[in-house]
């Protein structure tokens, strides 16, 4: 379990400072931050396949344009892997987080069918300044979302680190309160029960949201 977070098309700010503790929890092993201008990822790190510091996260392309926040676990990375070092691609480490990378940015959202896995992640293009967000099929990794301020938009594992990004918290949604309480077998899917706030959808293909 890794914890995620970002906030997308609007100045960091103490972004990271509210939201890195309610996360810390979710990863003991390491914690990173990186920022820009208009965006900002946070990640808690817990080290499962790659434990070296190789595994670092937000983890940069050597050219420094995109950036991934990720938490959960690609199953079949070593195929994936295979098939970009066929096309040349060269590897550091021995963990599926780099892997995922390089395969997001080969081949970007028509590349989320061929995951096999349990992640939700953000894929962030400094240069673009668009970002893609996704969700496993089987909604097995949580991933929270919140509109902002001149269509800006914040994420994160937990709806409390989602909730703590900004000082004014959103009003209670009491319909859909109401839906996810009773009965409880009749809520047409997933809903964080707070206005402006949803959770990223789980498809098959996995769900994929496009940023900028």
């Amino acid at each position: 379990m890794c914890g995620i977070a970002g906030q997308l098309g609007r100045e960091p700010g103490d972004f990271a400072a509210r939201v890195g503790p309610r996360l810390a929890h979710r990863g003991p092993d390491d914690a990173g931050v990186w920022q820009d201008p208009a965006a900002c990822l946070v990640h808690r790190r817990l080290a499962i396949l790659d434990l070296s510091p190789l595994g670092h996260q937000p983890m940069a392309t050597r050219c420094g344009r995109w950036q991934l926040v990720f938490n959960g676990e690609i199953y079949n990375h070593a195929e994936l892997r295979r098939r970009l070092e066929a096309e040349g691609q060269q590897f550091q480490g021995s963990g599926d987080t780099e892997v995922l990378l390089a395969w997001l940015v080969r081949w970007g959202r028509d590349g989320l069918a061929a995951l096999r896995g349990m992640f939700a992640f953000c894929l962030y293009d400094s240069q673009e300044r668009r970002a893609l967000l996704a969700r496993d099929p089987h909604g097995i990794k949580p991933l929270y979302l919140r509109s902002g301020p001149g269509g800006s938009l914040a994420f994160a594992s937990e709806l409390r680190a989602l909730l703590a990004a900004d000082p004014q918290r959103p009003h209670l949604d009491r319909l859909s309160l109401g839906l996810a309480t009773w009965p409880p077998d009749r809520c047409p899917s997933p809903t964080p029960w707070w206005r402006a706030c949803s959770a990223c959808p789980a498809a098959t293909p996995p769900a994929g949201i496009g940023v900028s």
